[in-house]
């Protein structure tokens, strides 16, 4: 259950014929809103919201953005503001909202190092045909050599 100050609710009886806590007023455990019912995003440097709308008012710890705090940062930004991008070595270019670690979409896994070349069979068959290619024109030259010597 949420916990409100209610010290304050009865200093306000004093001054009042109907107490009733004001919305929000002073929720503890990182809490805000009417009844103290909604929780606070991720303000910067872990600290309280805002008691009635639950804006951060120093901003926002890394990884979260908007005024609650409570949106992380999209899949290729991250760090405080959301203003990193995520390596290009990363899967789609995703990484964490907070570190920047690449992750694998829909997986806990992580990886540090690239994913592999797509390119690279490509490049092996590039050289092997170039390869093939000189073999044939040395074979050619020497054919030609013998040809002209021995007829």
């Amino acid at each position: 259950m949420p916990s409100v100050n209610f010290d304050a609710c009865i200093f306000l009886l004093v001054f009042c014929l109907v107490c009733t806590c004001i919305y929000g007023y002073e929720c503890n455990d990182g809490r805000y809103g009417q009844d103290c019912e909604l929780r606070c995003g991720a303000c910067l440097g872990n600290k309280t919201c805002h008691h009635i709308n639950g804006s951060c008012p120093e901003g926002c710890d890394a990884g979260y953005r908007g005024d609650l705090c409570k949106t992380e940062c999209s899949p290729s930004t991250y760090g405080f503001s959301c203003l990193n991008n995520c390596s290009l070595s990363c899967i789609n270019f995703t990484c964490h909202h907070i570190t920047g670690a690449c992750t694998i979409i829909g997986t806990s896994q992580r990886f540090s190092d690239p994913p592999p070349d797509s390119t690279l069979p490509f490049i092996i068959g590039g050289l092997g045909a170039g390869y093939l290619l000189i073999v044939l024109v040395v074979i050619g030259f020497l054919l030609r050599i013998w040809h002209v010597l021995y007829k």
